[in-house]
């Protein structure tokens, strides 16, 4: 299940990267991995139960995105 999670959380970064074009690096992870904890309540899960580093999926994938621009 953990690693549907992470999956689940890669792909919203990649789907939604973009919106956050416009910030710098910092307050663009910050704002992802708010936008990580929304999503993943909305769902009915929460992230850190399952020992997910969204700061991390949010960087990694706010710079695979930025590196594609």
């Amino acid at each position: 299940m953990a690693e549907e999670i992470a999956n689940l959380c890669r792909q919203y970064v990649a789907d939604n990267a973009a919106a956050l074009d416009a910030r710098p690096e910092e307050e663009a992870v910050r704002a992802m991995v708010n936008m990580l904890h929304r999503h993943a309540a909305g769902e009915g899960w929460e992230a850190l139960d399952y020992h997910l580093n969204v700061e991390e999926v949010a960087r990694d994938g706010l710079k695979r995105h930025r590196k594609r621009r």
